[in-house]
């Protein structure tokens, strides 16, 4: 007996062991392993035939059947099932403990007239049955069952032996697992990397293009249908009405001349329509059957080209619908959501290229135009990048400089540039290069203008105007004419202002002799008037004088005549008309004086402006001019009357 015992338990172990050999070379394949499973269980519990079952938590899945009974593997194998509650299966899948049943027709459920457990008898040939669970972690995933189609029970031995190899069968699932996560996730890094590779390489043909569509839309259709497994792909650009199908990759002959020949087209009838209307793929499983298929492009797209299943994506900037790229399987089978995903990548980098694309060709138009004004400009420019090495310049620059073609045609920095201008004697006789570069190279970074004397005497206006990103920008500007101009006008005006001056002083001349004419013409005019006055008031002065002469002998006279009637009057009266007598006397002769004064005054002032100023004679009278009155002719002369004086 015990040495029975041995080689039983030597026949399990080595049983088991090679069960996990097996499970070790299949690390990725279960069946080998269930097989094997079945083989020794049958082999060593003396069993008729065996199943294993895989469970997902609410039916049982056969992963292998070994029965000797074609028709009892077809049933087991024909569909999941749902076992029902007195069965040995669904009662290890709720104890999650080995069922044991010795005698199926002494069971409860046969008794009951279970449907299973009487097809199990009837169609399967099963008598003595063992259900062991698969537990992973305290979870049911499975069940060995074993059966003997005669009644004999099994052994303790045996039960523990259908335990163990069903731990085996739980470790061979879960490698199988954790060998198929490593897989699938060796594939997804794999197929991530092969995706990252293939958008950087279109990258790398949109950096090496610059403004070339071709290469770009070409490489990116080679990528994407051989990533996505496609048979042939397209790429169409969107004018806001038509389609132009300007790229296009494993077409077949057939359908690449309807292309050729239908370059443009209306997306309506087609599938694209609809990332006409704002979708941003488009994904057809069977082309042949969609609603658009009796149109033209349709048909020709299946008949011609023999697509079936489609995907299309959109190619957009900012809401506005640029083109199109699509791929095409000649069999129907759908794309997965990775290769949709990826082909929007390549439609993004598409985008890219498009905008690329037009802001090179505005870049370059802009360029073109700077260019040309650039050399037009009536300045010399050269320009200098940050690392101070001359970058550009235009023809001005170098005539105005008289820099030759050999010296442009290598790279030159700022300092051999400041050396080629010294040793021109751009800086004067005898200037030290090296000391003129120092200067020039420390006030790079500032504003500064000035003018400088060329040899040859042209006059250079030059302006330093740093850039922000460093460099600067040297402006040359010939004044020589200006500076000419400027001297002529300088010298023009001085003369102006001599003139001016000159003319001022005459003109201050004339001023004065004008106001002396004017001065003249007035005393001439006053002298004729003061004439005219002093010939009409000397007859009434000789009135006067001989009115004043008469009127003293009158007085006489009536002093005589009136001695008698004076005798009369007391001594204050006769003494007051004696007073009175010799005051009107006395100013009778005081008039008589003044009267001979100014009758004599008035002749001799007559006399004097006979002649007109400058020594002009001119005649006397009233169309004379007469002299001006003398200081005693002034309104200074007065008679002087006694206060008191009576008429």
């Amino acid at each position: 007996q015990r040495t029975d015992d041995l080689q039983q338990s030597l026949a399990y172990q080595t049983a088991t062991a090679e069960v996990l050999r097996i499970v070790t070379s299949s690390p990725d394949d279960l069946k080998p392993v269930f097989e094997a499973i079945l083989d020794r269980i049958t082999t060593l519990c003396s069993a008729d035939a065996g199943n294993l079952w895989l469970y997902d938590g609410g039916s049982f899945t056969p992963a292998t059947v070994r029965n000797p009974n074609p028709e009892a593997v077809a049933l087991l194998l024909e569909n999941p099932f749902q076992p029902g509650p007195r069965t040995a299966l669904c009662q290890a899948a709720q104890t999650k403990a080995p069922v044991h049943v010795p005698d199926i027709t002494a069971d409860d459920a046969y008794r009951a007239g279970d449907p299973f457990r009487i097809w199990t008898l009837e169609r399967v040939g099963v008598r003595s049955l063992l259900a062991v669970p698969l537990l992973k972690r305290g979870e049911m995933v499975g069940a060995i069952v074993t059966y003997r189609s005669v009644w004999q029970p099994f052994t303790d031995n045996q039960i523990a032996l259908v335990q163990t190899f069903a731990d085996q069968a739980v470790i061979a699932i879960e490698n199988a697992r954790l060998f198929s996560d490593l897989r699938q996730r060796t594939e997804d890094l794999q197929q991530s990397l092969a995706y990252q590779t293939a958008t950087a390489e279109v990258l790398q043909v949109i950096n090496s293009s610059p403004g070339e569509l071709a290469p770009v839309f070409d490489a990116m259709l080679e990528k994407a249908m051989r990533l996505c497994d496609a048979a042939f792909g397209t790429l169409r650009r969107y004018d806001g009405e038509r389609l132009d199908t300007v790229a296009f990759r494993g077409v077949p002959a057939a359908y690449a001349e309807f292309l050729r020949n239908n370059r443009y087209f209306r997306p309506t009838g087609t599938g694209l329509v609809e990332l006409v209307h704002g979708d941003p793929v488009v994904h057809q499983i069977d082309v042949a059957s969609e609603p658009g298929y009796e149109s033209p492009a349709r048909r020709a797209l299946v008949e011609l080209g023999g697509a079936r299943t489609m995907i299309a994506v959109a190619l957009r900037k900012e809401g506005t619908l640029l083109g199109t790229i699509t791929l095409y399987r000649q069999e129907v089978r759908p794309f997965t959501q990775k290769q949709i995903a990826l082909l929007q990548s390549f439609a993004a980098q598409a985008v890219i290229a498009i905008e690329n694309g037009r802001l090179l060709d505005e870049i370059r138009q802009r360029q073109a135009e700077l260019r040309v004004t650039f050399d037009n400009m009536a300045h010399g420019v050269a320009m200098f990048d940050s690392q101070l090495r001359l970058a550009a310049w235009n023809p001005q620059f170098q005539e105005m400089l008289d820099i030759p073609e050999a010296f442009l045609a290598a790279s030159r920095s700022y300092a051999d540039f400041i050396r080629f201008l010294a040793e021109g004697g751009e800086f004067g006789a005898g200037a030290d290069p090296e000391a003129e570069l120092q200067r020039y190279i420390a006030n790079a970074a500032r504003h500064y203008s000035f003018e400088r004397i060329r040899p040859d005497g042209t006059v250079l206006e030059i302006r330093h105007n740093p850039m922000p990103e460093g460099g600067f920008v040297l402006m040359y500007s010939d004044i020589t004419e200006r500076k000419r101009s400027d001297a002529e006008i300088r010298a023009a005006k001085e003369a102006a202002e001599e003139a001016s001056r000159k003319i001022e002083a005459a003109y201050r001349e004339l001023k004065a002799a004008q106001a002396n004419l004017i001065q003249a013409e007035k005393m001439a005019s006053l002298g004729q008037l003061t004439a005219g006055i002093a010939h009409e008031i000397k007859n009434p002065l000789n009135f006067v004088n001989n009115f004043a002469g008469l009127s003293v002998e009158l007085l006489d006279e009536l002093k005589e005549a009136a001695a008698p009637a004076m005798a009369a009057l007391g001594e204050d009266e006769r003494a007051e008309v004696d007073e009175l007598v010799e005051m009107l006397t006395g100013n009778l002769e005081k008039i008589a004086e003044h009267g001979r004064y100014r009758q004599e005054h008035a002749g001799a002032f007559a006399r004097r402006q006979r002649r007109a100023p400058g020594g002009r004679p001119q005649r006397s009278g009233r169309g004379s001019a007469q002299p001006r009155l003398s200081r005693g002719a002034s309104a200074g002369s007065e008679f002087q009357y006694h206060s008191g004086t009576r008429c």
